[in-house]
């Protein structure tokens, strides 16, 4: 997969620019690919040149809040809870500015930024997001969706760090 994806970036690069936004969807994937294989230094680089290219074509746009989602997940494996809670603050509040108050994808950027709040140990705060992502998931999407379960399934395990078990 990444042989595939370093090929399709040299066309990408060769047929538009550098900062074009196609060259940065590319620079994401790759990044991710860099993460589930552990290659945490080549990930942050290349997902920091991903949000370079973002920012130049718009600082307050929703691919460049996922940007920066991503780049607060890299934070994380990374073990700085610090940066990926600001990341993912910066983040959310793209999102929310962004989209509407009831776009499915807001769910999706409010659970990025509880995962570095809990890991920093506020429970509380981790759990109130996580609520909030999963009202707004089941009113957008439905009861039955899966990323309905998925919202559910960060709530529950909020709900355990706190001792809510029953």
């Amino acid at each position: 997969a990444r042989t595939v994806n370093a090929w399709a970036r040299r066309i990408k690069e060769v047929t538009f620019a550098s900062d074009d936004v196609r060259v940065a969807t590319n620079l994401e994937i790759l990044g991710t690919l860099l993460q589930r294989n552990a290659d945490y230094t080549g990930s942050r680089q290349v997902l920091e040149r991903a949000l370079r290219v973002r920012q130049a074509i718009n600082r307050l746009h929703p691919a460049t809040a996922n940007t920066l989602a991503l780049l607060s997940r890299q934070a994380l494996l990374e073990g700085d809870l610090a940066t990926a809670g600001l990341l993912s603050k910066e983040a959310l509040e793209i999102a929310e500015s962004t989209l509407r108050s009831d776009h499915p994808e807001l769910a999706w950027f409010l659970r990025a930024h509880a995962q570095p709040i809990a890991d920093q140990g506020d429970l509380a705060s981790a759990r109130a997001l996580r609520e909030r992502a999963l009202r707004l998931a089941e009113r957008a999407l439905g009861p039955d969706h899966p990323d309905v379960a998925v919202q559910l399934n960060d709530l529950g395990n909020s709900l355990v760090l706190v001792g809510a078990f029953l």
